[in-house]
C-alpha cells in the first residue's frame, strides 16, 4: 500500500493529558491521536510532533507529521479525528506535504505564550490558562529593555516577583519563562 505524508496543525487542552509523548499507562495527546487513527484506518499509525509538551500544557498550533495510506481523504479524516478526539483535541488543518517533511526538524521557529493574570482578584474562568499574580508587575523590567540571555532563578527575581521556578529564559529580549514548577508567594 502506498503511503503519503500529511502535516496536521492541532490544538489541545492539556489538563487531562500527561504530556504529548507516548507514556505507557497514562493518557497523552499522542496516544489519543494514534488510538483514533488506528480505529479509523484499522492499522497502527505513529505521529511525529514538532515538539513535546509537559503534563497539563495546552497548545493552539502544534504541528505533527503522520504517514497515511494514500487513499485517505484528509478533510474526512479531520472530521473523524475531531469527532473521536474532541473536544480536548482538535485537528485545525490537515494537508499533504513533501515526503521529506519532518515536523520537528523542518520547523523554522516555535512560539510559546505564557499568560499572567495580574489582578488582586482571581478569575475562575482563567484558572487553567493563566498564572495569577497579585503583586503588581514591573512592566519595564519585563519589556525588551530587560536584556537577553539566561538567568538562573536564584540569581534574579524577574519582575520583582518571589517565585520558585527551575528555569527562567529571556528569549529575544522578551521575558518568557519555562514553568517547571510555579509557586507564587
Amino acid at each position: 500500500m502506498a503511503m503519503r505524508r500529511a502535516r496536521m496543525t492541532i490544538a489541545y487542552k492539556g489538563d487531562q493529558f500527561h504530556g504529548f509523548a507516548i507514556n505507557p499507562g497514562v493518557d497523552t495527546v499522542a496516544s489519543s491521536l494514534e488510538g483514533a487513527l488506528a480505529q479509523i484506518l484499522q492499522e497502527e499509525v505513529r505521529v511525529t510532533p514538532a515538539g513535546r509538551t509537559d503534563a497539563g500544557v495546552h497548545a493552539w498550533g502544534q504541528v505533527i507529521g503522520v504517514d497515511l495510506p494514500d487513499r485517505v481523504n484528509l478533510p474526512v479524516l479531520m472530521k473523524q479525528l475531531n469527532s473521536l478526539c474532541g473536544p480536548s483535541i482538535a485537528i485545525r488543518e490537515a494537508v499533504w506535504t513533501k515526503p521529506d517533511f519532518h515536523a520537528r526538524y523542518t520547523a523554522l521557529w516555535r512560539s510559546y505564550r505564557y499568560t499572567v493574570l495580574n489582578t488582586e482578584t482571581p478569575n475562575p474562568f482563567m484558572v487553567d490558562s493563566a498564572w495569577h499574580i497579585i503583586k503588581p508587575l514591573k512592566l519595564r523590567a519585563m519589556s525588551d529593555e530587560g536584556g537577553e540571555g539566561r538567568k538562573e532563578p536564584r540569581q534574579s527575581n524577574i519582575a520583582g516577583i518571589e517565585k520558585n521556578t527551575e528555569s527562567e529564559e529571556l528569549i529575544h529580549g522578551k521575558q518568557q519563562w519555562e514553568k517547571k514548577k510555579r509557586v507564587c508567594r
